[in-house]
């Protein structure tokens, strides 16, 4: 982790703004093609969930501003971003989060994923970690193909984590789409940076036997 220096930033005028919005997250939704993707996880028999996690970790921690956080009036940059995600619990309805870590590799990121998912569908309380910065909270959506999303808030809470969603894939023209939300914070991204997250991402799933 390391201070950013203010002063000589070059989105100081725009953190000056956009930091004293009491609303300051905005969000696009765009659906990505997993045609590929979705091919290789059935060839190798993995876990669709932790491959498509797992590139959304991937893209995250590959912009420097999704790494980004606000602390005490001051902009501090994460060396790595992990991912706070709902779990299902076993009666299908309620949920838990658990912090799935993030790795480089695919392999170890799956082996320390499988037995925390495990243990969250079986937990009765919500995972404390949750309220760490070093994270981007997430949610999957697999009921729904939405095309716009909008996040609980808690005013005032000095939230600056990015928020990303995938919903439920969807067949079109021959390819499998998926839609997905990505939130930020304006004084510490712009459309630009959520652009690139999706240029990112695209190129990840068309290349999942590089990237997995």
């Amino acid at each position: 982790m390391q201070k950013i220096d203010l002063p000589s930033w070059n989105r100081k005028i725009l953190f000056d703004k956009f930091s004293q919005f009491n609303s300051p997250f905005f969000n696009i939704c765009a659906d990505v093609d997993i045609t590929r993707l979705a091919a290789y996880v059935k060839k190798e028999n993995l876990s669709f969930f932790q491959a498509s996690y797992f590139l959304v970790l991937k893209t995250i921690n590959s912009i420097e501003n999704f790494r980004l956080r606000i602390r005490d009036g001051e902009v501090i940059k994460h060396d790595v971003i992990d991912g706070s995600c709902p779990i299902l619990r076993e009666d299908g309805e309620t949920f838990n989060y658990c912090i799935l870590r993030y790795f480089p590799n695919f392999k170890k990121f799956s082996e320390n994923a499988a037995p925390i998912i495990q243990n969250a569908r079986h937990a009765t309380t919500i995972n404390p970690g949750s309220l760490r910065d070093d994270i981007i909270h997430s949610s999957i959506i697999p009921w729904v193909s939405f095309n716009s999303f909008e996040h609980a808030k808690k005013i005032g809470s000095g939230d600056t984590c990015p928020k990303v969603v995938m919903g439920k894939y969807f067949e079109e023209n021959g390819k499998l789409k998926m839609p997905l939300s990505v939130s930020g914070h304006h004084a510490l991204m712009d459309g630009v940076h959520v652009g690139l997250y999706f240029k990112k991402i695209q190129d990840f799933l068309d290349a999942p036997e590089e990237c997995l």
